[in-house]
């Protein structure tokens, strides 16, 4: 079994000025997913054959999300590698405004073909079902991971990120980057 410490990832965090800014051409593939766009949801839920060189675009469409990555042990807190203490990529919270003409994303880059495990911690969407699967295996499926989040009672108040300078988001641990655009 590998590590999730060798996994590097590249993201990007920013507003997109249309919808019609998202296409363009981002990597070998890319997939979009729409947050919240259908109440507590990422739409897929689900992304199966993302490879290396591979871009994920999340567009927050509605409310207030964020795009955490968690474990399939532990679907709804951040997480941390507990060898190498390292974390994974939180874009904190990103609120949409109704009637907006920018649109807020996140941009992900697909290093590995092992599973990628992701949850809304805003308070009780996680619980409520808002996960996300890219690459699941038949051994941890999204069902399972579903599942086993919307048992979960603990709350995602302690939302592990890393503050800058100017108060955004920033991804720390394995190998994830940053980047703002304006």
């Amino acid at each position: 079994m590998r590590s999730l410490a060798a996994l590097p990832l590249l993201a990007a965090v920013g507003v997109l000025a249309a919808p019609a800014d998202i296409n363009p051409a981002l990597s070998n593939n890319s997939f979009v997913v729409s947050v919240g766009d259908g109440g507590y949801a990422y739409t897929p839920n689900t992304i199966v054959g993302a490879k290396p060189g591979d871009t994920i675009l999340f567009e927050f469409r509605k409310g207030n999300h964020t795009v955490t990555q968690t474990s399939f042990a532990d679907p709804c807190s951040p997480f941390i590698n507990a060898t190498t203490n390292t974390k994974g990529f939180d874009t904190g919270f990103m609120p949409f405004t109704e009637g907006s003409n920018e649109l807020p994303f996140f941009q992900l880059k697909i290093m590995s073909t092992e599973p990628i495990w992701i949850a809304c911690l805003q308070a009780n969407h996680c619980q409520s079902g808002m996960v996300m699967a890219i690459n699941p295996t038949a051994d941890k499926t999204f069902e399972q991971f579903r599942d086993a989040a919307q048992g979960k009672t603990g709350t995602s108040s302690a939302l592990a990120r890393v503050a800058t300078s100017s108060g955004w988001p920033a991804l720390a641990g394995l190998g994830a980057m940053l980047m703002l655009l304006a």
